[in-house]
């Protein structure tokens, strides 16, 4: 999620200043939050960027300058699916189970 915080940010100020509490959403706007090892993303993403054509095949907007990351099927698809919660692909955490995983109060000194 993009967020016009300074980088680097400590993961609560990024998580209370760029989410909202899910309290006052309905359970089925509630996100959710795909985890992927960078190693593992690098070795098993592939887009052929058509999710950025419109359906006469003209750009949404102008695709970046460099080549797409294509491995001759696209996958895109795959990372973005959030009904199983752990796969090859990653996996997924609620807001609350992403903070409680990767959220580490400071030690006092």
């Amino acid at each position: 999620m993009e967020s016009d915080l300074p980088f680097p940010t400590h993961f609560h100020r990024y998580v209370s200043e760029t989410f909202r509490t899910e309290n006052i959403l309905q359970p089925e706007y509630h996100r959710f939050f795909r985890v992927v090892p960078a190693s593992r993303f690098l070795s098993l993403f592939s887009s052929d960027r058509k999710h950025m054509l419109r359906s006469d095949g003209t750009w949404i907007k102008p695709p970046p300058n460099y080549p797409p990351i294509f491995n001759g099927v696209s996958n895109l698809e795959s990372f973005l699916d959030m009904t199983t919660p752990k796969n090859e692909y990653g996996e997924i955490f609620s807001l609350m189970e992403l903070v409680r995983r990767f959220y580490k109060p400071r030690q006092l000194s």
